[in-house]
């Protein structure tokens, strides 16, 4: 977007994911209180509904906003028990990896046309709700709530986030999370909507885009790097998921 001043009250909360590649100078005033400084890439900001929110930017930014409903984090909140607790307050220019990937994938799955069906769409938003309550409560224990499978799915999702690149086996994942094959399978596809090897496979892909924004590897090293066995089978997954090929994607970044 160019330059402007930007003005609202939510009725919704608010997350603002920055994607301008190069740092912009911005002053923002939330519930009447100021905040000036500079947001990189990747920064997130959350805003409560309710708020006043005023937000200047003096160069061109990009940003990727999604809007939740109130109502909707509230019955996740109630079904958590984090009802007497939820105190949602803004933060602005926060660093979350896991939060940036949920909502460049939710952002990805509009974009395409909900290839994946609504199930994926609503079982990321879920994940967005979960990790916003997370943010917002001193204690991870009640981080998706009392639900042992899905608390077990979350130990086998942070596993595969932190060693992606990896020889990640299903036994592995099941050792982790105490589940059956079939439990853990069934359970992590009903709640995410792709299986193990796909989410392993977005989580590659993300972290190959950064590399091919960011560094001038070769295509090869940037592949082992990911845990592809070759260029090969790195090309041809990356183009199956992102409609494109890493040479074609490197060559976009470098235009922007």
């Amino acid at each position: 977007m160019q330059p402007q001043q930007a003005r609202e009250t939510l009725d919704k909360h608010l997350l603002l994911l920055h994607r301008t590649a190069k740092p912009v100078a911005i002053q923002e005033t939330v519930a009447d209180s100021f905040h000036g400084g500079v947001a990189f890439k990747n920064d997130i900001n959350f805003i409560p509904a309710g708020a006043d929110s005023t937000c200047e930017w003096k160069e061109p930014l990009s940003f990727l906003r999604v809007e939740l409903d109130p109502q909707t984090v509230k019955e996740i909140a109630d079904k958590e028990n984090l009802s007497s607790r939820l105190d949602l307050s803004y933060y602005l220019r926060n660093q979350d990896y896991k939060m940036q990937q949920l909502l460049l994938w939710l952002s990805e799955e509009v974009e395409q046309g909900n290839p994946q069906g609504k199930l994926y769409i609503d079982s990321v938003t879920n994940l967005i709700i979960y990790q916003i309550l997370k943010q917002h409560n001193d204690s991870q224990s009640h981080f998706l709530g009392k639900d042992p499978g899905l608390e077990h799915l979350k130990i086998a999702m942070e596993y595969m986030q932190d060693h992606y690149a990896e020889s990640i086996t299903l036994d592995k994942l099941t050792r982790l999370s105490n589940l059956s094959s079939s439990h853990f399978i069934n359970s992590f596809k009903q709640t995410l909507g792709v299986t193990p090897h796909q989410y392993l496979l977005k989580i590659r892909i993300e972290r190959a885009k950064e590399k091919l924004q960011r560094s001038s590897l070769p295509l090869s090293e940037i592949a082992y790097g990911l845990g592809f066995t070759d260029q090969s089978h790195f090309s041809r997954y990356f183009k199956k998921i992102t409609g494109m090929s890493p040479l074609k994607c490197k060559q976009n970044f470098v235009q922007k």
